[in-house]
């Protein structure tokens, strides 16, 4: 597998759709030009462009966009409609050629978690592809919370506590691979660890005592109760691997079927992107933004080759 060329820092930011200049004005003087900075300005004028008459940024004769799993490389999807983007991370990996933007888009007046994954090919975008959630409050969702990312996924990791790619690439797969088995002990996680839907603490959570699930959940827990859907992850891509950030982001289609013993009707294709923090070895913490589609759907983009 290619070695990964991830940047060491991603970036945090707020952005304007429809700016004057196109977000192309003046630079703040700590914006240094290196492959990484600017692998993620494409992926942000791409985004920024979206909802712009006039878009700066070239894409390839092949270029291809999908939201949801549907074609919308006319139209641009919800994201042209886009009022700004706020609670902005994005990550690069070099290596792979890729840029992952995670946030909040106000749509219509309301913030919708998102996630963007833009692939580039000699300084043009080639393929985009996005996950824009529809659930903003519920049992799995509390998007306002995603205006403020976690500082956490920003932390360089010393040395002696990294992993390598290949390893990275097999703790965040496990989960998935778990996640099939229904078996959350083969998942590594840390004693820390916690999980975020759609921006939404879902483990360790007292209100969650109070829902249908009446339990407090860990990881372990959350996969175990899944087995009865008997889940099926054939779709799963790794476009972003950062050794220097212990930073995998996945994008994963999960078929979860009827299960007639759940107090709660999941049941349908669910859409994810995925971001895992890895330290020792072991998953510290990770957020999804997810769509659930009706069962069977694909994201249009499924690939086998980077199952570990």
């Amino acid at each position: 597998m290619e070695a990964s060329n991830a940047s060491m820092t991603p970036t945090f930011e707020a952005t304007r759709a429809g700016q004057p200049d196109g977000g192309n004005g003046p630079r703040d003087p700590g914006h240094v030009l290196t492959p990484a900075t600017r692998l993620a300005d494409v992926g942000g004028a791409f985004l920024r462009g979206l909802a712009e008459p006039y878009s700066t940024v070239s894409r390839t004769d092949a270029f291809r966009f999908t939201e949801n799993g549907l074609d919308v490389t006319s139209s641009g999807g919800q994201l042209a409609h886009a009022e700004s983007h706020t609670g902005l991370q994005t990550y690069v990996d070099q290596g792979r050629h890729q840029v992952v933007l995670i946030g909040l888009a106000r749509i219509g007046g309301e913030h919708h978690a998102f996630a963007l994954r833009v692939a580039v090919a000699e300084g043009q975008v080639s393929e985009a592809e996005a996950i824009v959630a529809s659930d903003r409050l519920g049992h799995f969702s509390d998007v306002e919370q995603l205006a403020h990312p976690d500082i956490v996924y920003r932390a360089p990791i010393p040395e002696d506590r990294a992993s390598d790619e290949l390893e990275l690439l097999r703790i965040a797969d496990s989960y998935w691979e778990a996640l099939e088995a229904g078996d959350g002990s083969m998942i590594p996680v840390d004693y820390r660890c916690d999980s975020f839907h759609n921006g939404k603490k879902v483990t360790n959570n007292l209100s969650i005592l109070l829902s249908p699930d009446a339990t407090v959940h860990t990881v372990e827990s959350l996969v175990n109760g899944t087995r009865g859907a008997r889940p099926t992850v054939l779709d799963r891509r790794y476009p972003v691997v950062d050794t220097q950030l212990g930073i995998v982001i996945s994008f994963t289609m999960a078929d979860f079927h009827t299960n007639p013993h759940s107090p709660r009707p999941d049941n349908g294709s669910f859409y994810l992107a995925t971001i895992f923090k890895i330290v020792d070895g072991r998953i510290r913490v990770f957020d999804e933004i997810r769509e659930i589609l009706p069962l069977g759907m694909t994201s249009g983009w499924q690939s086998t080759e980077e199952r570990v």
